[in-house]
């Protein structure tokens, strides 16, 4: 009986898993567009969510704050200063809070995380290594884009090229609708 207990016990989503999906939800409330295969073109696209959630992703109905940052850099100075007084503000009240409770991506980081896969263990090296995190986001969020800023032709490098959100709520969601066949011949080697 105990085991079948502690089996029930381990399926029960925690506080925290449950906010993660609330907010998964409602950052993607356009469910709508996953049965037609169309983003959500809206006018609370023009506004930042809390957490790394696709502007591409069929359900968005907010803008990721990281596409809206480097979308800024080739806009007037004016957007700048609200994207990334939104970006602060957002920083100053929820801190760490929305990387572990509100961004819908953080759910699926740990949902994939349960697969039963090889991990790596932390050694000397991969602490090292994770330094290198913050020089990938330095150049791909802030060097590439604003030195494409100065030519006229931006260049939102991180969605472009990296990030793990876009392939996922974006790519994979918008190719797994028939409606959208055609796209799968702009695929790249990078995002296969």
């Amino acid at each position: 009986m105990n085991k079948i207990k502690a089996f029930f016990v381990k399926l029960k989503p925690s506080k925290r898993k449950l906010a993660q999906l609330y907010f998964a939800l409602l950052f993607n409330a356009n469910l709508k567009g996953f049965s037609t295969g169309n983003i959500y073109q809206g006018n609370t696209k023009k506004v930042c969510v809390p957490g790394i959630n696709c502007y591409s992703c069929p359900g968005a109905v907010g803008a990721c704050p990281i596409g809206s940052l480097q979308g800024s850099f080739s806009a007037d100075k004016s957007t700048i200063f609200y994207v990334g007084g939104i970006l602060l503000l957002y920083c100053i009240l929820f801190g760490r809070l929305i990387c572990g409770w509100l961004c819908p991506f953080g759910l699926i980081q740990e949902l994939l995380y349960k697969i039963k896969t090889p991990k790596l263990k932390k050694s000397p090296v991969t602490r090292a290594l994770s330094f290198f995190k913050y020089v990938v986001l330095v150049f791909f969020v802030f060097i590439v884009p604003i030195t494409y800023a100065f030519r006229d032709t931006p260049l939102p490098a991180f969605c472009k090229y990296i990030c793990p959100a876009g392939t996922f709520e974006g790519g994979i969601m918008l190719l797994s609708n028939k409606v959208n066949e055609s796209y799968f011949a702009m695929l790249g080697p990078l995002f296969t």
